[in-house]
């Protein structure tokens, strides 16, 4: 790799390799276009969830961006930018297609859209305000103005933001929605003065109007989770969680300011953050034990044993899958399982994995398990009631999915999660963070005699 003034600089062949040999293609090939074509189509029209997430991941053969490279590479005696709106077309409906089904990628959608510039690049096409249009009724005005991308930025401290919004109202009119559009338009304007309100209330002797004010609601955060979780737990949290405990507090200070208007992301970063901490807390650890287990379950002829057997065996291969190379962590919803199968009379009858593991711990500490009991009872009860009740994993998986997330109090759900997180008698971080430091002990204290048990990462 070069390097100008101490800058790296990526050779262009660096995006384009892995690209061209997934689909057989050598470079200069013009019809690597088509085959682009087709597989986004082919991953749109299957809807299929994963599949179009391959398109938005680290896989580099799949990423949308190393497909654009390679879409307007270098072709002998043909313009690049020849029949760009095939490309911008399929581009847009893949786009749509994840936000549909799933918020977990809004961030990268944002970064294209808005960092990119590509909400800018293809306003000018047919398919340019359908698509912004589109995806404005999917999330609303919050989704251009603010995002996490490399830490949160909102449209105070990227004018940009502000910019690229105001082609909402600007597609809504060439649809002829002239109506909308005006009411979008106002509604920006009423956003920038919810900011400048902000930024008085932020005047003092030492305000520096320059300075980033978001920064200034970040330390509050900061603080007020430090104060309420206590420094001895906030500060055994995985960066990424304090960095989203953080976000979670400065989105709700703005949207209780009115310049934001969606309640269910505060919702979603607060579930992601003891989605992470469990798994940090009792799968990451045991990943080896899991990895290596195997599934032995008893002769039965009775129906109810069949069923409890097989419920179990779903947990089982969902954390072997999750333990294997390229295995992501369970879900909340499958960490609330692996709780409560961790000491279970059935599941031992089929595996030793999770007695194995209670061995390994009874070797340092007492109440291990006991603990890991009230981590499931935690997650299974409602931290709202109502018709239904809503408990974290079901807050989880609705304010994650567009459309689930409606007809629920998520002011009230935050409210009353966050008391879990940090209130007695639940205290449901630090009994994460207690069970982690355990967790520790165990792996480092582990004795002599331990030697057949699969290693510990």
């Amino acid at each position: 790799m070069k390097n100008v003034d101490g800058i790296p600089v990526i050779p262009f062949e660096h995006f384009t390799k892995l690209v061209l040999e997934r689909y057989g293609r050598l470079p200069g090939d013009i019809k690597v276009r088509d085959d682009i074509i087709a597989d986004l189509r082919t991953a749109i029209s299957a809807n299929d969830l994963e599949e179009l997430r391959r398109f938005l991941s680290e896989d580099q053969t799949y990423w949308l961006g190393n497909l654009q490279w390679t879409w307007f590479q270098r072709f002998h005696d043909f313009d690049p930018l020849a029949n760009y709106e095939d490309w911008a077309q399929a581009k847009c409906n893949l786009l749509l297609a994840v936000a549909r089904q799933t918020r977990e990628d809004d961030y990268i959608i944002q970064h294209l859209v808005n960092y990119e510039d590509f909400i800018v690049e293809v306003f000018p096409f047919s398919c340019g305000a359908p698509f912004i249009v589109h995806l404005y009724e999917l999330r609303g005005l919050d989704f251009f103005l603010f995002h996490y991308m490399g830490g949160e930025t909102i449209a105070h401290d990227d004018k940009a933001l502000f910019d690229n919004a105001a082609l909402i109202p600007k597609a809504l009119s060439k649809l002829g929605r002239f109506t909308e559009a005006e009411s979008v338009a106002k509604e920006l304007e009423s956003r920038k003065q919810c900011l400048k309100e902000i930024e008085r209330h932020f005047q003092g002797p030492d305000y520096d109007p320059s300075t980033d004010i978001f920064a200034h609601i970040r330390i509050v955060g900061e603080k007020f989770w430090s104060d309420y979780l206590t420094p001895v737990v906030w500060t055994k949290l995985d960066s990424q969680s304090v960095r989203e405990l953080v976000d979670a507090f400065s989105t709700e200070y703005l949207l209780k300011r009115a310049v934001l208007s969606t309640w269910s992301s505060v919702a979603l970063m607060l579930c992601k953050v003891v989605e992470r901490e469990i798994a940090r807390s009792i799968f990451l650890p045991w990943k080896p034990y899991f990895a290596s287990a195997t599934w032995n379950p008893p002769k039965t002829t009775s129906e109810k044993m069949r069923k409890r057997i097989e419920s179990r065996f779903m947990t089982f291969k969902t954390l072997q899958s999750c333990s294997s190379e390229k295995g992501h962590p369970p879900t909340l919803g499958q960490l609330l399982f692996l709780a409560k199968y961790w000491d279970d009379p059935v599941m031992d009858q089929c595996a030793d994995v999770f007695r194995d593991i209670r061995n390994h711990v009874a070797n340092t500490m007492t109440g291990y398990s006991a603990k890991i009991a009230k981590l499931a009872q935690l997650l299974e009860q409602p931290v709202i009631f109502g018709n239904p009740a809503i408990t974290i994993p079901d807050a989880r998986n609705r304010s994650a999915h567009p459309r689930e997330d409606e007809g629920i109090s998520w002011d009230t759900f935050i409210e009353g999660l966050k008391e879990l997180l940090g209130q007695p008698p639940s205290e449901l971080l630090k009994l994460v963070v207690n069970l982690s430091k355990e967790t520790n002990a165990a792996q480092q204290n582990a004795p002599a005699d331990s030697a057949n048990a699969p290693p510990l990462s």
